[in-house]
């Protein structure tokens, strides 16, 4: 009797051994496929978290009336007007835009500018280029606008509202103009811009001039003057007026 209560006793305590052996998870078995602990679903989640978001801002600009540059300035745009681009310097602790058209065959073109942003160091400008509604006057054209923005850098990225990039434009080499003079007889007929004039020639043809050098005797002149002009044209092929006779 005895004898069997003491093998029952060891029978029992065999049982719970390995019922307590069985419950109990080894790092072997997490490796397989186990359940990860809180502190590794955590470890998980910072690994896999997204980048921080773009950074973008809308940037305040202001138009200004070309008449308003100093000389300078008037006369680096006239040259540059001709290509289709853009222009910028630094000015007031922000940048000057001149953005440019290009050459059109009538009145009636313009550049406006829609947005700028700053985008993570560069800036994006969107302008929209408009085209004639009606009717316009066939005269040769150079539609451009000048902006002026602070907080931004010069990383400029120009494009119109069809996604087509503008080009930096910059002064060339001024030897390649050719400088000799060259006088022509002619009609005005009036201003293309601040700064260029039209001038029907005694031989019948229509001609673009420059006239910032002499423009101060632009002034109240009226339409249908005979005149005479002084001028050498430039490396962009501008004609540019050195001296004026009217007649």
């Amino acid at each position: 009797m005895k004898r069997t209560f003491i093998l029952i006793l060891i029978t029992v305590i065999s049982m719970g051994l390995v019922a307590g052996c069985a419950g109990k998870t080894t790092p072997a078995d997490n490796a397989a496929g186990e359940t990860p602990t809180p502190a590794q679903d955590s470890d998980r989640d910072s690994i896999q978290s997204p980048p921080m978001g773009i950074t973008v801002n809308k940037i305040i600009f202001e138009v200004l009336k070309p008449e308003s540059l100093s000389k300078d300035k008037q006369t680096t745009i006239s040259k540059l007007k001709l290509g289709k681009g853009f222009h910028y310097w630094e000015e007031d602790g922000g940048y000057v835009i001149a953005i440019f058209g290009g050459e059109k065959a009538t009145a009636g073109y313009d550049i406006v500018v829609n947005t700028i942003e700053d985008n993570e160091g560069k800036t994006i400008i969107i302008v929209e280029e408009t085209t004639p509604s009606g009717s316009a006057a066939t005269v040769i054209s150079y539609p451009y606008t000048v902006i002026k923005a602070r907080g931004i850098t010069n990383n400029f990225i120009v494009s119109n509202t069809k996604g087509e990039r503008f080009a930096n434009l910059v002064l060339s080499d001024t030897s390649k103009a050719d400088k000799e003079a060259k006088i022509v007889d002619g009609t005005y007929n009036g201003r293309i811009d601040t700064n260029s004039i039209e001038v029907r020639l005694d031989n019948g043809s229509l001609q673009v001039f420059v006239i910032t050098e002499v423009i101060d005797s632009f002034q109240d002149i009226p339409e249908k003057s005979k005149l005479t002009l002084v001028y050498y044209t430039n490396e962009y092929g501008q004609n540019i007026v050195t001296d004026i006779d009217f007649r």
